[in-house]
């Protein structure tokens, strides 16, 4: 069903092309009833320029030449229809009839001539790409041997043991039905926003949908073809874009800046992780990075509604235990790499110890819960001792009550949990308003920039799942929560064929991270677990966010 979702979504993309060309005539004045004829010889104008690519040229390249070539021949065939209506005044109605005509015509006319010309025996209308399989003859040691295509009974039995991987065709077609996605939602904000705010919105999802394009060439230009893991990513992006530009729309430019900076760190780690053993001499950087964010955050960070966890600099406000994540995940997993003996263990320990010990002093429990579910991760998956964990949730157990006793802030949370509505206007008023905005959207949503929850504190950050709920509808709300699901699925799918423990430990941990968070920040906002203040990976406002 998935499958033929996607192709659907596919082939469809063209036509809804189309169909914005001919709404965009019409809006002109211009009735183009010959748009059949000009998508037919843009695809033959693509197919051409595949067929005569050199062979052996990158898929990305392929794929821009092809939508470049058909987008020309597209062009020059529609301005037919521009001279005839306008320079000879003649019914665009029997213009357009005939230039679908004879634009079928043509195609299937000129691709015969080309293929008689390669083979006079064969005329039919389809372009061949590829030279048919041929049998090849070798010798070994005076023996003849015969190489045979394999049948489509092998073919498909080899297709089913292994796993298919992405073509550029399909990052491209994903890619594509994005950026209709992300124009779409700018378009919508334009028409219904304050035009005070218009430039920051289009430099908004503008520059998202620059910097997604930029990274696929830069893919193809490595050869890298899969573009999933991306693509998604992106489109959380998106919508967190969507719902800064309903809040806080003067803060694009923040974001977007944020969002090229996790770009660059992201394949900064990439890089050092393609190598395992270059991998592992960055865990030393990683731990003193790692503890480093927290200390200089105590030293020079921000406190507000209890908790000293943000850094203010030059404006953009940043969250550095964020940061702690990446590098705790990275340090541990490499750690529980190497030999599993009682001193690793110990420095381990003593390190999660260490972090939980700054978040105490800055009074960030929702993170030092992320970041226990991380060590109990690192922990199960390198001694496979459910005993240990058990035992590290009791002691989770105790450090929560120490925690409520001693922090006022985590006490009032925890008080008011399951009980917002006996003080809808003092502590319970950021879930109430957001439990009645998520049911006020209903399953479509009241339409971008139509919320009332924007006027709310942290609308964009801490129930930022509320803030998208109402305008974009629970369906929309939910894709996103099935999207860092997704996320999750792929690590855990790649975990199973990695080369070292240290990648699978790394991916499943990483991915219970994210899992954490979305958990608590979702059923946060809807008063089914404390609101602890945690963000939504992608989509909350915020440097570290992203």
């Amino acid at each position: 069903m998935l499958l033929l979702i996607q192709y659907t979504l596919t082939f469809a993309s063209v036509l809804i092309l189309v169909a914005l060309g001919g709404c965009i005539s019409e809006r002109s004045g211009v009735i183009n009833l010959g748009l059949e004829g000009i998508m037919v010889m843009g695809a033959m104008g693509g197919a051409l320029a595949m067929r005569y690519l050199p062979a052996g040229s990158p898929a990305i390249v392929i794929i821009l030449c092809v939508l470049l070539a058909a987008a020309l021949l597209g062009v020059l065939y529609s301005c037919l229809l521009a001279v005839a209506s306008i320079n000879f005044k003649a019914d665009q109605t029997i213009t357009g009839t005939a230039m679908n005509m004879l634009g079928v015509a043509a195609a299937t006319v000129i691709v015969k001539a080309i293929n008689t010309a390669a083979n006079s025996d064969d005329v039919s209308s389809v372009i061949q790409y590829a030279i048919p399989k041929q049998a090849f003859l070798i010798n070994i040691g005076g023996l003849d041997m015969t190489l045979s295509p394999i049948t489509k009974r092998q073919e498909s039995l080899q297709a089913q043991l292994r796993t298919k991987g992405a073509s550029g065709f399909d990052s491209v077609a994903n890619l594509l039905i994005l950026t209709i996605f992300q124009c779409l939602c700018c378009i919508g904000f334009l028409l219904g926003g304050n035009p005070d705010h218009f430039l920051s919105i289009i430099q908004g999802f503008g520059g998202i949908l620059i910097c997604q394009w930029v990274l696929l060439i830069f893919y193809g230009i490595i050869r890298r073809s899969a573009f999933e893991v991306e693509t998604v990513a992106f489109f959380l992006c998106t919508m967190g874009m969507a719902a800064l530009a309903s809040i806080k729309p003067a803060e694009a430019g923040k974001q977007l800046f944020a969002m090229v900076l996790g770009i660059l760190v992201f394949l900064i780690v990439g890089w050092s992780m393609r190598d395992l053993e270059r991998a592992k001499k960055f865990r030393y950087l990683a731990v003193i990075l790692g503890i480093g964010f927290l200390v200089f955050t105590l030293l020079f960070g921000t406190e507000s509604y209890g908790a000293k966890a943000w850094v203010v600099i030059g404006g953009m406000t940043l969250q550095p235990s964020e940061l702690s994540k990446v590098c705790f995940v990275y340090a541990g997993a490499s750690a529980m790499d190497r030999l599993m003996n009682k001193r690793n263990l110990f420095l381990f320990i003593v390190y999660s110890i260490a972090i939980c010990g700054c978040l105490a002093l800055m009074n960030d429990f929702g993170t030092a819960l992320i970041f226990f579910v991380a060590f109990l991760m690192i922990a199960y998956m390198r001694s496979g001792s459910v005993g240990t964990v058990g035992l590290a949730c009791t002691a989770l157990g105790f450090a929560g009550v120490i925690a409520v006793k001693i922090a006022p802030h985590a006490l009032r949370r925890f008080t008011i949990w399951r009980h917002i509505w006996e003080d809808p206007f003092g502590l319970g008023f950021q879930q109430t308003r957001a439990i009645m905005c998520i049911a006020s959207g209903g399953l479509l949503g009241l339409g971008a920039g139509r919320g009332l929850l924007k006027n709310v504190f942290a609308a964009d950050s801490d129930i930022v799942f509320a803030s998208i709920s109402e305008e974009w509808g629970l369906i929309m709300a939910s894709m996103l929560v099935l999207s860092i699901v997704a996320l999750a699925l792929f690590s855990l799918r790649s975990a199973s064929m990695a080369r070292s423990s240290f990648y699978t430990i790394g991916a499943c941990t990483a991915s219970a991270v994210m899992l954490t968070q979305v958990i608590l920040n979702c059923l946060g906002t809807v008063d089914v677990l404390p609101l602890t203040g945690v963000t939504f990976p992608f989509l909350s406002n915020g440097g570290t966010s992203m």
